[in-house]
């Protein structure tokens, strides 16, 4: 039992070291002018100033200097033969696209995803519901795009939501928000 305990320090940093090295580069959303802030460009604009939710579906959001997202479309998943929502909830699937704009290759990861109630209760993602659900990679080359659906069970008489892309572990930035209305 002592090896062990000698040994878990160096596992956890191991682990730290790992976790840094998949995140990719800095998660910090940009304005026009490349100043990091909680505002973004989107489709060529800029977003408004205090709006933490600023960003529509099918508004383009530049992260960083690593990527681009865009959430396509919103629908409710009903499950299958196996698998369906737990009682008094819902499974709300979001379609996301992201492109690769770095030399260096970009992260992406459906646990950089989030949803947030209008009452701050936040859902991480879940494992199962529409398909092909986004995967994970960490070298998308500039111009290469990945697609796929980021799921979340949510309170089924949840109308409103605001979806948090974080693209690392770490929390360092801001967060790119998305508003959604859950049909």
């Amino acid at each position: 039992m002592s090896r062990f305990r000698r040994l878990l320090p160096a596992c956890a940093l191991l682990l730290a070291i790992l976790l840094a090295a998949c995140s990719g580069g800095t998660s910090l959303v940009q304005n026009e002018g490349g100043q990091s802030s909680a505002t973004a460009t989107a489709a060529g604009r800029r977003a408004p100033q205090g709006d933490s939710g600023a960003f529509k579906v099918n508004d383009k959001i530049k992260i960083g200097e690593d990527q681009y997202i865009t959430v396509q479309k919103v629908k409710l998943w009903n499950g299958n033969g196996f698998i369906k929502a737990d009682p008094g909830n819902k499974i709300v699937a979001v379609k996301v696209q992201i492109e690769g704009i770095s030399k260096d290759g970009a992260s992406y990861n459906p646990f950089f995803f989030t949803v947030k109630d209008p009452k701050g209760f936040e859902y991480n993602f879940s494992a199962f519901g529409e398909e092909p659900q986004l995967q994970s990679g960490n070298n998308l080359d500039p111009g290469d795009k990945v697609t796929g659906w980021v799921n979340f069970e949510v309170p089924k008489k949840t109308k409103k939501l605001t979806l948090e892309y974080q693209p690392d572990f770490f929390d360092i930035g801001h967060p790119a928000r998305v508003k959604i209305a859950v049909p």
